[in-house]
């Protein structure tokens, strides 16, 4: 009989309250943050020009496709200047620069 107690205690030691895992630690905390900042690049505050206005009684004769071609090169120009000028509208006024 003696033989068995050591066996039984053993076994209950095994499964007492007090072998349970410790509690971990909770996992770190993650923060993200995302900042968005306008920038505009150097060439939209550069200093341009209007567009070139046409002549007053200025006439442009030529054949129907290269004068339809000339029609289209101008419609192109006139929408990229308005994107142009949309895009520099768009951009953050620059600070005005401090006299040192």
């Amino acid at each position: 009989m003696l033989l068995v107690a050591p066996a039984v205690m053993m076994t209950a030691c095994a499964h007492s309250p007090a072998s349970k895992p410790l509690p971990r630690d909770p996992d770190p905390v993650v923060e993200t943050r995302t900042l968005i900042e306008r920038a505009c690049p150097a060439e939209l505050s550069a200093e341009i020009g209007q567009l070139p206005k046409r002549p007053a009684g200025g006439v442009l004769e030529g054949d129907t496709a290269t004068l339809a071609w000339v029609g289209a090169i101008a419609r192109a120009a006139a929408d990229l200047w308005r994107q142009l000028f949309d895009a520099r509208a768009a951009c953050p006024v620059p600070a005005p620069a401090q006299a040192k």
